[in-house]
């Protein structure tokens, strides 16, 4: 498997994670990657601290990561090893993930300059203080849905120059008020959802 092209590589990796559902076998997969991989969407699949071992070893051009739906069995400490080493990346997604904190967005912000779309959408340990990490990024696209977010991270959003840079932002689900969407630049934004505020 090591030795077949990039190409052929390619072709496998989409073909596993659309017919079968994704990879479940750690080694294999670490065999398939191909060094050029740009996207990649292990949703369905199994993802342990090996597999995000093997994306960080060997895709340096990463630019979409798409793990929202998979079975998650990696730690933070094995997710914050990852992102240095995609500094590419541009789309993460990650819905509903234990291991997915304030810490990580902190680490994005820092590693991954081209980043313009985050979706962390049902992870709890997204706070308001996840602010401070976002501004440092030029973020068009935030899913933050059912996260801890309250009317302090829109104030705070409202009151900044990254305000500028979001086009759609879901909030759907989470501590928000009347007053924290008082906070939004409703007139610059082509996407608010805010279901069950």
């Amino acid at each position: 498997l090591e030795r077949l092209p990039a190409n052929i590589k390619t072709a496998i990796v989409k073909y596993v994670t659309r017919v079968y559902g994704g990879f479940h076998n750690d080694e294999i997969f670490s065999f398939i990657l191909p060094m050029d991989l740009i996207k990649l969407n292990l949703s369905g699949s199994t993802v342990t601290g090996k597999t995000l071992e093997a994306i960080g070893g060997t895709c340096k051009l990463l630019q979409t990561l798409r793990l929202s739906g998979a079975v998650y069995k990696f730690t933070e400490k094995d997710l914050l090893e990852l992102i240095p080493k995609l500094q590419k990346l541009e789309v993460l997604q990650i819905s509903k993930c234990d291991a997915v904190s304030d810490n990580l967005l902190m680490y994005v912000a820092e590693h991954c300059p081209a980043i313009n779309m985050i979706d962390v959408s049902g992870c709890k340990n997204i706070t308001d203080e996840s602010f401070e990490y976002f501004s440092k990024t030029n973020i068009e696209r935030l899913n933050l849905a059912n996260t801890n977010i309250t009317d302090n991270f829109l104030q705070n959003l409202g009151k900044s120059e990254f305000a500028k840079s979001i086009e759609e932002i879901n909030i759907t689900d989470c501590n928000i008020t009347d007053r924290g969407l008082s906070f939004l630049q409703w007139d610059k934004m082509k996407y608010i959802g805010f279901s069950g505020c």
